[in-house]
């Protein structure tokens, strides 16, 4: 019987040790902490989802309908639980335990080709055939140098928990996606003098449409990605306007959400006008508490929070197994695949500052990789990969994608998209051997 390792216990590593029992496989996980559920421990307090209740669960196992719309922080920790105890998880990972490093088996053969020999940090060893990694993606805080220039207090969005963390009354954030306007929104409701640094433009996006949300609207279905795209900008026009009606809001370059950068916050734009928060353009320097914008303008401030992302880090990992580079420019950013592997797989990726649940797309990429561990699945093929690349214009900003490592191809394998695209966007139903260059894609549900 096949063996494999999972690392972390969080939402994806969850689902990939359900799915990888439900096939029958044997599988360790281990996680670092005394806790399943990840960040959602440790996210700040003012945390709620972006996506619908209805649309963001584990597969199977929906959020009880006694949640609201938008489930909040310790909510959606309460929900990964339950599914933790519900499936007797709890009992098959081991806690406390952090992994040390991951290296693939000698052999003459491809790298990963014998198995992958994973040591503890107390110093076992254990060797797999294959090694699924959810370590996690935000945690390894990205704090750009110039932070060094300011005598202020400064806190990171991944330690930010709530307003105690705020010195003083005059607050800037920088960083304008999706924690960042959580942030604001949060010091601006505090009656804190907040400023946001907003480099580009971007398209704001409601929660809900007319009292809906909007990942939950059927009518939807029956439009194309491209017929949605244009329905969300129009709506979003109609209820919350544009750049325009916001002072010092740049215009987005992009015509389309698609191609531009979406944040899902309309609480921004709230206080936006109520004077609560202004808009500052990039920062060109800071001397002590004074911050010089790009504009020419300055000004003092008392604290700095940094929404400025993570470093998508692997640490168990030498670098020359790595490959970072974004070969999907879907505005997503591509995490890591292992070079020459068959037999490793990791869903860990890297997109924006994203606090997004993907409990659904998690399932299927577990299922996708549990499959093409025992070679159920073919390789990838060229023509694949061109395919994919053909449809950008049918990605939304938040398509998901997991990374495995065969021979350095990165194929989708589980969407997590805004609205109903999901059931509109190809799947792949055939694909033959790498040889024969070709392969075939349908539309349909996932």
């Amino acid at each position: 019987m096949t063996r494999y390792c999972i690392i972390g216990a969080g939402a994806a590593g969850l689902s990939a040790l359900q799915q990888l029992r439900e096939a029958g496989h044997e599988a360790d996980c281990f996680e670092a902490t005394d806790r399943v559920g990840g960040h959602w421990h440790t996210d700040y307090d003012a945390l709620h989802l972006i996506t619908a209740r209805d649309q963001t669960h584990f597969e199977g196992f929906p959020m009880p309908k006694e949640y609201p719309h938008f489930p909040r922080r310790d909510l959606v920790r309460e929900y990964i639980e339950s599914y933790a105890r519900h499936h007797g998880l709890y009992e098959r990972i081991q806690f406390n335990t952090r992994v040390e490093s991951v290296v693939p088996v000698q052999t003459e053969g491809p790298v990963g080709s014998a198995g992958w020999r994973v040591t503890l940090a107390g110093g076992e060893i254990r060797d797999y055939d294959g090694v699924f990694v959810a370590n996690g993606h935000l945690w390894d805080t990205k704090v750009p140098a110039i932070s060094q220039q300011f005598t202020g207090k400064q806190v990171h969005s991944g330690k930010y928990r709530n307003t105690d963390d705020i010195e003083g009354t005059r607050v800037l954030v920088v960083g304008a996606g999706n924690s960042g306007c959580d942030l604001a929104v949060d010091a601006a409701q505090h009656r804190f003098e907040v400023d946001i640094v907003m480099r580009a433009g971007l398209y704001f996006q409601p929660k809900s449409y007319f009292g809906v949300p909007r990942q939950t609207m059927p009518w939807l279905e029956q439009f194309s990605p491209t017929e949605q795209d244009f329905i969300a900008r129009m709506l979003a026009k109609i209820s919350i306007g544009d750049w325009r009606n916001y002072p010092g809001m740049p215009e987005p370059k992009e015509k389309t959400l698609a191609e531009g950068r979406s944040t899902v916050n309309d609480l921004l734009l709230y206080w936006i006008q109520h004077g609560r928060i202004a808009i500052r353009p990039g920062i060109e320097s800071i001397n002590g508490k004074t911050v010089k914008f790009s504009d020419g303008t300055e000004r003092e401030y008392d604290t700095i929070l940094w929404a400025t992302g993570f470093h998508p880090s692997l640490p168990f990992l030498d670098d020359s197994l790595i490959k970072n580079e974004m070969v999907y420019r879907f505005d997503m950013r591509a995490a890591s695949s292992l070079r020459g592997s068959r037999s490793c797989i990791t869903l860990a990726w890297r997109h924006r500052e994203d606090r997004r649940f993907r409990c659904m797309a998690f399932n299927r990429r577990s299922r996708f990789g549990s499959q093409s561990f025992m070679k159920q699945l073919p390789m990838p093929s060229r023509q694949l990969v061109r395919i994919l690349r053909g449809c950008k214009s049918r990605m939304t900003e938040s398509t998901s994608f997991a990374t495995f490592g065969m021979s350095n191809w990165q194929i989708p394998i589980g969407y997590s998209t805004p609205m109903s695209e999901c059931r509109t966007l190809p799947r792949v139903t055939r694909c033959r051997t790498r040889k024969s260059q070709s392969c075939s894609l349908s539309s349909g549900e996932r």
